[in-house]
């Protein structure tokens, strides 16, 4: 460990959390302590993860809220603010993701032009490919394969004649691919021999291994956004065949024995058997590697700091989301109108990338506040017919799909942009000034300490044992869009000012947007429509801007699930029609400083 005599009483505890650091991410690399702080955050600096990161540590977990700790005991704390043999609890929090190397063979990034950039000089030659735009913005770094006769070339080479492998690879598929017809992305295919990576129309994907005498097969039914950009990794491990679909492992099925090889050349974007079954799209940053990678590798390369996924199947603005069991509701909302009140309930599967049609909710709303609670989904107030409020409670059960009907919410949380979040085993409605626990279990209401900053349409958000909202409409002096942000204490039923957002706004990412125990604050209105990304962080209470989202817009409803932020909806003009298809998603994991 370096610089240590900068460190003085710190050491210990910095040594120790470096050990742990070296254990999490399974490499023994000089550490840089930058900083501990009384309120338990470390950070430091080191070669393998080329940036700042941080451990978290309490000393108890009675606290709701906190997820993925582990345990160590008597950890001596040596730091001025405090002293103590106690159980430490800890996790590691936002590590960046290395480029991953080991094993890369091969990698084609078409910066200009089909050269390999992974030192080993297994260039391509073009035959009738166009550069085109990556997914970035950045003009001539990508290939456009016409369907018909364009192909990258790779002369044979016996690096390429594998029994371990990965094939990576980001593609954008032209629209209108015909069902079950062949496009082939990689192949090193000798007849029954090699390896090859094919789309099966736009709504299946193809992976498979040669042995000499036959394929062993592996099928993956996505369905893919055609038009947009969407990565594909294919691994075999000498026992397990895999293909993940946006870093999302999404089928594997046992595979054991020899990969068989020809000499025939490492094709792209047709087979190379044959040649025929051309790609129709455009192609970038393909890798192939010698092993096969991890399942916590593959996100490292193939998710974008934010990316679209399958769109809503119908327009929605202020529409309400939840997750419930990996899935992912959308519901209520309006389409062309405030009068245009919805009841559409909407589930996305992720591991297909496919929405469903589900019941309807049995009150038509839009602005209604959707929270999950035991395995259902309540869905408070709103408004319909224009601006009358709604003050329903109806809860969807998502194993029966089925709508029942609870006792209503108080008539002064009954309208639009209601905001509400689950704490413990209660949940906590805001409206205006207004506060009410809601108990589940007895179906009944509480009020409770008024918020501070009368408003709606802000972030509510839950981190350890407070409850944060944040920006909003106003309705104190000034009227508008606000930065505020108060946190409600619940032990002691206590409101407290923290640092205001960077920017006022309302519209935002309503529904609990925390992840690792952070709160993020995206899209929203004021003057305009914002793709401005704010993170807070409870400990530090500061604020920091991260990379923007794509698409314009307010009135959106979000979601966390696997720790990505999905925004869906919304709308982005006065004038109508208002309502939006957008699925963007969000991984905070590839937007380091």
């Amino acid at each position: 460990m370096k610089n240590m005599s900068s460190m003085s009483r710190r050491f210990h505890v910095a040594f120790v959390l470096w050990l742990l650091m070296v254990t999490a991410v399974s490499a023994a690399e000089e550490i840089v302590i930058r900083s501990f702080d009384r309120n338990g955050v470390i950070t430091w600096d080191g070669a393998l993860l080329n940036s700042t990161c941080r451990i978290e540590w309490a000393s108890s977990l009675t606290r709701p809220g906190l997820t993925n700790w582990q345990c160590l005991t008597n950890i001596v704390v040596q730091n001025p603010t405090m002293s103590a043999d106690v159980p430490m609890f800890y996790r590691v929090v936002g590590i960046p993701a290395p480029l991953v190397s080991e094993g890369l063979i091969a990698y084609y990034p078409f910066t200009g032009n089909s050269d390999d950039q992974s030192g080993n000089a297994h260039h391509g030659t073009t035959h009738g490919t166009a550069l085109a735009t990556d997914r970035l913005g950045n003009t001539n770094a990508a290939y456009l394969f016409d369907g018909t006769a364009a192909y990258v070339e790779v002369p044979d080479d016996t690096q390429f004649h594998l029994q371990q492998l990965s094939l990576c690879v980001w593609l954008r598929p032209n629209t209108g691919l015909i069902t079950d017809r062949e496009y082939v992305i990689v192949s090193k295919d000798d007849w029954m021999k090699g390896f090859q990576l094919v789309l099966l129309g736009p709504d299946s994907i193809y992976f498979g291994v040669g042995n000499g005498s036959g394929w062993v097969d592996l099928y993956a039914r996505h369905i893919l956004q055609l038009g947009s950009w969407q990565h594909l990794a294919a691994t075999y491990d000498g026992s397990n065949l895999s293909l993940f679909v946006n870093g999302a492992l999404a089928v594997a099925t046992p595979c054991a024995g020899t990969i068989v090889y020809g000499s025939n050349p490492l094709a792209i974007g047709k087979n190379g058997w044959n040649a025929t079954d051309y790609f129709d799209g455009v192609l970038d940053e393909i890798r192939v590697y010698s092993r096969a990678l991890s399942s916590n590798e593959v996100p490292q390369i193939s998710v974008a700091k934010w990316s679209n996924a399958l769109p809503l199947p119908a327009p929605k603005a202020d529409l309400t989301v939840a997750t419930c069991n990996g899935m992912i509701y959308a519901f209520g909302g309006y389409d062309q109108t405030a009068t245009d009140s919805r009841g559409e309930t909407y589930q996305y599967d992720p591991t297909v990338n496919l929405w469903t049609r589900k019941a309807d909710m049995p009150t038509p709303r839009w602005g209604p506040i959707a929270v999950e609670f035991g395995e259902k989904v309540y869905v408070f107030g709103g408004a319909r017919n224009g601006y009358e409020g709604v003050d329903k409670n109806e809860v969807y059960d998502p194993t029966n799909d089925t709508w029942q009907t609870k006792t209503n919410i108080p008539a002064d949380l009954a309208q639009q942009g209601l905001m509400g979040v689950r704490y413990g085993t209660k949940i906590h409605l805001f409206y205006s000034n207004k506060h009410y626990e809601y108990d589940p279990a007895t179906d009944s209401y509480f009020s409770r300490s008024v918020m501070p900053t009368p408003r709606t349409w802000g972030t509510c958000g839950v981190v350890s044992n407070k409850i944060y909202v944040i920006g909003g409409y106003s309705y104190s002096d000034p009227v508008g869009a606000t930065d505020v942000n108060e946190v409600y204490d619940p032990a002691t039923d206590t409101w407290t000012a923290k640092a205001p957002l960077p920017v006022k706004k309302y519209g935002v990412t309503r529904e609990n947007p925390v992840i690792d125990g952070r709160i993020y604050v995206t899209h929203g209105l004021n003057g305009g429509f914002h793709v401005d990304n704010y993170v807070y962080d409870p400990v530090s209470d500061s604020w920091q801007q991260k990379a923007s989202a794509v698409h314009p817009r307010d009135g959106v409803g979000c979601c966390v699930l696997n720790g990505r932020l999905h925004v869906l909806g919304g709308r982005a003009d006065y004038a109508g029609p208002y309502g939006l298809t957008y699925h963007e998603v969000y991984d905070p994991n590839t937007d380091n400083p």
